[in-house]
């Protein structure tokens, strides 16, 4: 992996950085956390026209063929910027299983309108008693003469009351913890059976519960293979956690500016505060940390980008950035002190982002595990230590 940036990425980044300056300011970052919809449509119309939406996606499917890892800087920025978009939902998440799981015909009706910001759909995977790899389903759809019944609870479903479509895993064959037996469903966020609850969280973004009780559907409704949809999801879980590392790293950057910006003007004692050492030490520990997280996140970025296995890699950087962005923005209040909790300040945009990041996708002991099984292996040896000989 060339960690340098080519001269198209940079321009890339440095775009994207300008754009959302402009177009996303901080004042409109609070206000979408009050605002029904959650987020602007003048900004969601205006990363369509340039390609954002459509950059993940084949041009065969109205796509811009682009590449995963000028995807990550593009994501990188979206988190700088804080963003109040439902690109992870709509784009990461449902957009890609669609073009994992979705039959050519299935891919050719939903991705044009996706890659455009006409349709918006929303990936309901997540259960409160499930796992963040998804493959615990307690969702279940049952066969019918008329297509499938739905029963069932899914828990922080992004942008659900603004979706066209929500697209939603169900258990298709008997076995709560395997993940084949895995189906993938469409069914509109107002059909009769489905009611959704508003969640309140940490970071200001809009999810809910949806809960399924009879939500009857027909076959068509069906995207993919039936007992077919395990295996989409897992990858497509597997690049959208890499891409909620890019964003993580965008988020600590800002969080890092911020501070030493802060230190920069803010003056005691008659100079600036970053002139003391203790100062400089807590900035030195902030970029050290930022910059691992960062290389790590690159790395299994291009990974996907070049096909490769990236499952270690992954979850090496989602570990890594599940400690370190929360860390840096503890250390971020600690130099700006009580300026930092200002509503007024973004500082505490970020401290909440990194707080719901660092559990998205997976937390620290989820990537832990994961990472010790890939490198080691799921069988361990058991020493036991007796005391008594």
């Amino acid at each position: 992996m060339d960690i340098v940036l080519t001269e198209a990425q940079q321009m890339l980044k440095a775009s994207a950085r300008s754009f959302l300056q402009d177009a996303c300011p901080k004042a409109l970052v609070r206000q979408m956390e009050t605002d029904e919809r959650g987020y602007p449509p003048e900004l969601w119309r205006q990363m369509a026209n340039l390609g954002w939406l459509a950059w993940p996606f084949p041009a065969r499917y109205g796509g811009a063929d682009g590449d995963f890892f000028d995807l990550a800087l593009l994501v990188e920025e979206l988190g700088y910027a804080a963003a109040p978009t439902p690109y992870f939902s709509a784009i990461v998440l449902a957009g890609r299983l669609v073009l994992e799981a979705g039959t050519d015909a299935q891919k050719r009706e939903w991705l044009p309108g996706i890659a455009a910001g006409q349709t918006l759909l929303s990936l309901a995977y997540l259960e409160a008693d499930g796992d963040a790899e998804g493959t615990s389903q307690g969702t279940t759809a049952q066969q019918t003469e008329q297509g499938f019944t739905l029963r069932g609870t899914k828990s922080f479903v992004s942008a659900a009351h603004v979706a066209d479509q929500l697209l939603c895993i169900a258990r298709t064959r008997p076995g709560r913890s395997a993940s084949r037996g895995l189906s993938l469903f469409c069914l509109s966020p107002q059909a009769a059976g489905v009611h959704l609850q508003p969640i309140r969280t940490v970071s200001g973004d809009k999810q809910f519960d949806v809960t399924l009780t009879e939500a009857t559907i027909g076959e068509e409704a069906l995207l993919g293979r039936l007992n077919g949809a395990g295996q989409p999801l897992q990858r497509t879980l597997l690049s959208a956690t890499a891409l909620k590392c890019a964003e993580m790293v965008g988020g600590a950057q800002a969080a890092l500016d911020l501070t030493v910006d802060y230190a920069k003007q803010r003056v005691q004692f008659g100079r600036p505060i970053g002139a003391f050492q203790a100062v400089q030490h807590h900035c030195s520990d902030m970029y050290r940390d930022l910059e691992m997280g960062r290389l790590l996140a690159y790395q299994a970025c291009w990974l996907l980008s070049e096909g490769a296995d990236a499952r270690a890699a992954v979850s090496a950087a989602k570990l890594k950035l599940s400690r370190v962005y929360p860390a840096i923005t503890r250390l971020a209040h600690q130099i700006t002190g009580r300026v930092g909790y200002y509503t007024e300040y973004p500082l505490e945009l970020y401290t909440r982002r990194a707080i719901a990041a660092s559990n998205a996708f997976g937390g620290v002991d989820d990537h832990a595990a994961r990472l010790g099984k890939l490198l080691w292996g799921d069988h361990h040896e058991r020493t036991v230590i007796d005391h008594h000989t």
